[in-house]
């Protein structure tokens, strides 16, 4: 991905509750990218402990942002992707259409990478869920 903004992220360090720009969690890093990349302002999780992310998952589900959002099928560049080891969501990235498309996601003890999709499966992960913004 020679020259690509997503580069600039690659190989941050992975630290829970960080917001960049040195450090990021899977939260933080998609509250920072879409923020300076999309225009989209992500709400702050703030009232629950950002280490548990299955509550800031659950935290999030009930924020009003949520309801700008639709699932789809298939994703376009900026948009979330909510990932598990399961059938529950406790992780985001973003995807981003560069070099034939992949996920940017912060990941505890790896920081923040870039992964295709086809290799998520390999890494134990599974996309459970392709969010786009509606337009309001």
């Amino acid at each position: 991905m020679s020259g690509h903004w997503v580069n600039e992220y690659i190989g941050r360090p992975y630290r829970v509750g960080a917001d960049g720009p040195d450090a990021y969690d899977c939260w933080g890093l998609a509250r920072a990218v879409q923020r300076e990349h999309y225009g989209i302002e992500l709400p702050v999780i703030a009232e629950v402990d950002r280490d548990e992310m299955l509550a800031v998952a659950r935290a999030f589900r009930g924020h009003p942002e949520v309801s700008r959002w639709d699932m789809v099928g298939e994703p376009r560049d900026g948009d979330l992707v909510t990932l598990g080891r399961g059938t529950v969501s406790h992780h985001i990235g973003i995807y981003v259409e560069a070099d034939g498309g992949g996920i940017l996601h912060a990941v505890r003890g790896a920081g923040v990478i870039w992964s295709r999709p086809s290799a998520l499966r390999g890494a134990g992960w599974q996309i459970l869920g392709i969010w786009r913004r509606r337009d309001t």
